[in-house]
């Protein structure tokens, strides 16, 4: 038998023995990303937002005059800027990393096509105890 490019047993063999390799290029690239930053500025400009690409808050600017900016808006500047930051981290991350969806269904796939091939070899062999049983009586 001839074993298709589109054979899921065979993908699954592909997808096991790369994995080590998956998960080191991958661990690299999320390493590449922390150490990255990403600014934003809320709408009015009155505040600017530092943040790597782990997800953290790194730095907070108030680029306004604090005397023309009341608290309430300024604080609301900052959680402007800071969605922003996160946002744009987000967008950097959705790039550079894997689609965690796309890799959860691959593996589902697989392990379908792999229960469906035990299956299969249970039943053969369940057929050949009972061929096995009939000739010995």
């Amino acid at each position: 038998m001839t074993l298709m490019t589109d054979d899921p047993m065979r993908r699954l063999r592909d997808a096991i023995a790369n994995f080590p390799q998956q998960v080191a290029e991958a661990a690299e690239r999320a390493r590449e990303l922390s150490r990255q930053t990403v600014t934003a500025r809320s709408a009015n400009g009155a505040v600017e937002v530092v943040a790597n690409g782990s997800g953290e808050i790194v730095s907070v600017g108030i680029l306004a005059d604090r005397r023309e900016v009341d608290s309430r808006t300024l604080s609301e500047s900052v959680v402007d800027a800071a969605n922003a930051a996160l946002d744009e981290v987000d967008r950097m991350r959705a790039a550079v990393l894997p689609d965690r969806a796309a890799v959860r269904a691959s593996l589902a796939e697989a392990e379908r096509a792999f229960n469906q091939r035990m299956d299969d070899l249970l039943s053969r062999l369940d057929g050949l105890a009972r061929d096995l049983d009939r000739g010995s009586r």
